[in-house]
């Protein structure tokens, strides 16, 4: 039989009980009388095999007109001072149920007191002078009256900003996340934020870990195609003109194709995605594109021939699909260690300058690198094979070949500037045609040219 998990009773103030006696220890009436109402403190006794102290608060519970902090004081041997707000506590836990229904984030759910429900709720947080309000409804209007305020939508809804004019969000320091804006004041916001967006990739620069995106808000739903199926949503398609788009929440595949020779800019995927299908972004004007770590497949020729320059891949990604980047403008790229394969022509004729391939890469396709501006590159150990083409026309002048490289296959150097190779002493086979003229290839404390360093293997394997 499986072992059970025992949960904690948190008390408050980061303290977590386990046993009875860490209980009474750190009593607070109102959160033991919080768990006795939504049923965790019964289980909580159960599962511990205290059976006298949950035989009594199971009559408890059974029984009516008695106040449930009193008696659970008498059950645990605390004496009670002050009234506990019984009915609010089961108004909250009420809230709690509701809110579960809809999402399983941690972070919400401890954050009940924070969520509006609907729009009454919303004034009242306002009240409060809460600074920070999760948005959990169909729709909801927002003030621009009160600043400084962090909205987080918790089921996407739709948010209307009050007024007519132009809306400047950080001038009035409000926030809004994971929401869908209105028509009206989508088009209120689309300027004002696409000029903020492209001032602040220019001064973003190449740092992936700048969240300046964060101010730009959903592009509205009717600018795209949807697919249903196998449980997933398909984003097929985008109608719409705008440059810089943040794709909503709950799209689980990117489709093929769905942005293909599209004219957008900036792209924000929300941690929904899970793949990039083949082709999607391809012969795009796409410069920028936030790719969360959900995502765990990117298809092959995905960003061919966009003009993305630096891009951050996401951690859990196994594999750099074929033509992946191919005639590219990228530049610069971070890689995970979670990947293990580069695909044929991955990065074919872009003027990437530099990369660091982790060490997970045990697989790398013919004319990955071919027409790069690489100079430098350290092959990762493991890698046992370098491709046809592999740094063919490339501006390649170093390398460091790991002694676990057995194979190299024909024009793999060809037409790059490299002029002197170490070979591994562990080389098995060497197609004609690998390094082309003009090159000293080191083997074995020796030198040898092109033409026979064949010759000279092949003798060695005897």
């Amino acid at each position: 039989m499986a072992k059970r998990v025992k949960f904690p009773l948190d008390m408050g103030n980061e303290i977590m009980v386990r046993d009875i006696d860490e209980l009474k220890a750190n009593y607070n009436a109102e959160k033991v009388t919080e768990y006795f109402l939504n049923g965790k403190l019964l289980t909580w006794l159960e599962d511990r095999y205290y059976d006298e102290e949950a035989a009594q608060v199971k009559a408890l519970a059974d029984s009516s007109g008695n106040d449930p902090a009193v008696g659970l004081g008498r059950i645990f041997g605390i004496e009670i001072s002050g009234d506990i707000d019984v009915e609010m506590l089961k108004i909250r836990n009420e809230r709690l149920a509701k809110l579960r229904e809809i999402t399983s984030d941690d972070e919400i759910i401890s954050n009940v007191d924070l969520v509006a429900f609907d729009q009454e709720e919303l004034s009242d947080l306002l009240d409060e002078e809460k600074k920070t309000i999760y948005l959990c409804g169909d729709k909801f209007r927002l003030p621009i009256s009160v600043k400084n305020i962090r909205y987080i939508g918790v089921n996407s809804p739709i948010i209307t900003i009050s007024g007519n004019e132009e809306i400047d969000l950080e001038e009035i320091g409000i926030t809004i996340e994971k929401c869908i804006f209105s028509e009206d004041t989508q088009a209120r916001l689309t300027k004002q934020n696409v000029d903020q967006a492209q001032t602040a990739r220019k001064q973003s620069g190449n740092s992936s870990e700048s969240v300046w995106y964060d101010m730009i808000p959903c592009t509205n739903e009717k600018y795209f195609t949807f697919e249903n199926k196998n449980n997933k949503l398909y984003l097929t398609g985008y109608t719409g003109g705008e440059q810089i788009i943040r794709i909503p929440d709950g799209v689980n595949v990117i489709k093929e194709n769905a942005f293909a020779k599209k004219e957008v800019v900036l792209v924000i995927l929300p941690d929904t995605v899970t793949e990039i299908e083949d082709n999607a972004f391809a012969n795009s004007k796409l410069e920028k594109i936030i790719i969360p770590d959900s995502v765990a497949s990117i298809g092959m020729y995905a960003f061919e021939q966009t003009k993305i320059k630096n891009i951050k891949l996401p951690y859990g990604l196994t594999k750099i699909s074929e033509g992946l980047f191919e005639k590219s403008q990228l530049k610069k790229i971070i890689i995970p260690d979670t990947v293990t394969e580069i695909g044929n022509r991955a990065f074919l004729d872009c003027p990437l300058e530099s990369i660091d391939i982790p060490y997970t890469v045990t697989k790398i396709g013919s004319r990955a690198f071919a027409g790069t501006k690489i100079k430098n590159i350290e092959l990762p150990y493991g890698l046992t094979k370098i491709s046809e083409g592999l740094f063919e026309g490339s501006e390649l002048e170093n390398i460091n070949i790991p002694e676990t490289v057995t194979e190299i296959e024909k024009g793999a150097f060809i037409d790059c500037k490299l002029i002197n190779i170490n070979l591994p002493n562990n080389i098995k086979n060497i197609e004609r045609g690998v390094f082309g003229s003009g090159k000293k290839i080191f083997y074995r404390g020796n030198v040898y040219n092109a033409k026979n360093i064949y010759d000279a293997i092949k003798e060695n394997q005897q």
